[in-house]
């Protein structure tokens, strides 16, 4: 519904929050004999009420963590990743705890124009496990960089159901990396799905251009932002079918 809080500058704070935010003031007036000023914004159905007191507490260092005394707030959005793009270019001081990571982010921070914390996140476990999966499908199946696309997004006790594989990250990577390694394999994703904690990817995989391969399903389960599980079921293409229709 609406939180408040207090800021040092109201007016630059208004400011921000209508540039960068998208957020419209409702109302804006002071109280006690112009001790204290207030404004009203909101952005859909959130509203943001923010305070300056005649004597202000001092400014957080940017560098650490919002103290208590401070607003953190958690905004949930379709994209972080193009979100990310968006307020960059409105100026906004974005950062993510921790170094960039390589792929789309799942989740970034900002501060506003007082300091205070803003947490950006997926709006749902399935876009914020479609951001992991997505950037998982490019590293391995396109880019066929195997141990980058394990050590990024998959846990070292990967479970592993394939009965010719041993659990495991590194008994993963030992298997794919001669296969994903040979030039003339190929590894064409045809369909992602992706829904809560589990994720299938439907490709035609060959061993060479010769071959006809086969039709996969790689089916992964996903953890606090890992991959920790795997199941395939492999379909030979056939020489003929009994139906017009194609297999992907």
């Amino acid at each position: 519904h609406h939180i408040t809080g207090s800021v040092i500058d109201i007016d630059r704070a208004v400011e921000w929050y209508q540039r960068v935010l998208g957020f419209t003031l409702l109302d804006r007036g002071a109280h006690q004999a112009g001790a204290l000023q207030y404004a009203e914004l909101k952005a859909g159905n959130f509203g943001i009420g923010l305070i300056q007191l005649s004597h202000p507490a001092a400014r957080p260092d940017r560098a650490k963590p919002v103290a208590p005394s401070w607003l953190h707030m958690v905004f949930a959005v379709e994209d972080p990743d193009s979100t990310y793009r968006l307020l960059k270019a409105r100026g906004a001081d974005v950062f993510t705890r921790g170094p960039h990571p390589a792929g789309p982010l799942a989740s970034f921070l900002i501060h506003d124009s007082e300091g205070n914390e803003i947490e950006i996140v997926a709006a749902s476990i399935t876009e914020r496990n479609r951001v992991i999966v997505l950037a998982f499908v490019e590293l391995l199946y396109r880019q066929r960089q195997v141990r980058l696309a394990f050590e990024r997004y998959v846990t070292s006790g990967y479970v592993q159901h394939n009965p010719n594989i041993a659990d495991g990250r590194e008994a993963a990577i030992t298997a794919l990396e001669p296969l994903f390694s040979s030039p003339q394999a190929s590894f064409d994703v045809k369909r992602i799905l992706i829904d809560g904690d589990l994720a299938a990817i439907h490709l035609h995989g060959r061993r060479s251009p010769a071959t006809l391969g086969g039709a996969v399903v790689d089916l992964f389960r996903l953890r606090d932002g890992k991959i920790v599980e795997h199941w395939d079921v492999l379909q030979p293409v056939p020489e003929s079918a009994v139906n017009p229709h194609p297999m992907f």
